[in-house]
């Protein structure tokens, strides 16, 4: 007795699906744990993957400027913050729009953005400035003070007065031969137009509610109460600054008194007196890091 069965194509067509759900069904048992890290594990490569997206997207807005050194175009395991110009509380631009100041805001928020990410070993803080403004260097000393990861300071042409307050706070720091370093102190020097209204004849009127009111304002000259009211200030703040580099480079308060007289120093100098830990730019600062975290270095640039 012969039997003739033939599969319809409908048949077929079910029998096809179910070979080719068979088939997937295996490959994803075979890989699941490859696909399973690659979705779940590698949360680095995720992140990296947003943040690079993320910031693709930002230069695309600002007119395509790509940085192929940039933290988010690269995997780097050292990242590089630079403080490059007067340190202010924000970022201020001169009449015809060039950058004059950094903001402490930034790098602080910067600091504490690479502090809590995994995918940074130690910070490299690049600094070329003359310092700024008290209370912005001041946190952002007090910001590095706090950073639990290393962080290592590279002195380029100059990192004086508030700049090397930040500075002191690093584990380690680094200058060139010929950077000018310290100016430790604080000033409060202002030019005042009381002669120069006298001989245009303009009469200055204080109506102030209290004789420190008017206190720096340009039109008059300082009455000796009020230089001793601002000197009592001045000479508060110099202290604390004082104090703040004896306690980061761990030197006797008096050493440093005697090194805050507002001078700077090149960097021999400032080897020999302790203001600076070794003579070297960011390639002995690299190779520096690497021994301490034993690890090959990729600095990437983060602001």
């Amino acid at each position: 007795m012969n039997l003739n069965f033939q599969l319809t194509p409908q048949i077929k067509k079910i029998l096809m699906r179910f070979v080719i759900l068979l088939v997937a069904i295996t490959v994803i048992i075979f890989w699941w744990e490859e696909i399973d890290y690659a979705f779940n594990g590698n949360d680095e490569l995720i992140s990296t993957i947003e943040n690079t997206i993320t910031r693709t997207l930002d230069e695309e807005a600002d007119g395509g400027y790509y940085d192929p050194n940039s933290c988010f175009d690269i995997f780097g395991n050292v990242a590089k913050i630079k403080i490059d110009d007067v340190i202010d509380s924000a970022e201020f631009q001169d009449e015809d729009g060039f950058t004059i100041s950094v903001s402490s805001e930034d790098i602080i928020r910067q600091l504490e953005e690479v502090n809590q990410s995994p995918d940074y070993t130690a910070i490299m803080l690049v600094i070329d400035s003359p310092g700024g403004s008290f209370v912005p260097s001041e946190e952002i000393t007090k910001t590095i003070e706090r950073t639990e990861k290393p962080v290592i300071a590279v002195i380029k042409s100059m990192g004086t007065s508030g700049a090397y307050m930040v500075a002191s706070s690093a584990d380690y720091i680094f200058a060139s031969r010929g950077s000018d370093v310290g100016s430790i102190g604080v000033t409060q020097s202002y030019a005042d137009n009381y002669y120069k209204n006298q001989m245009e004849g303009i009469t200055y009127n204080s109506l102030s509610s209290g004789k420190f009111k008017d206190t720096l304002d340009y039109n008059k000259s300082l009455t000796n109460e009020e230089k001793e009211l601002l000197m009592k200030d001045i000479m508060k703040m110099h202290n604390i600054f004082v104090e703040m580099v004896a306690e980061n480079r761990n030197m006797p308060i008096e050493e440093a008194s005697k090194l805050a007289d507002g001078s700077t120093m090149l960097g021999d100098d400032a080897l020999a007196k302790g203001l600076i830990d070794a003579i070297g730019g960011e390639f002995e600062a690299i190779e520096w890091i690497t021994e301490q975290i034993g690890e090959e270095v990729s600095v990437c640039n983060y602001n």
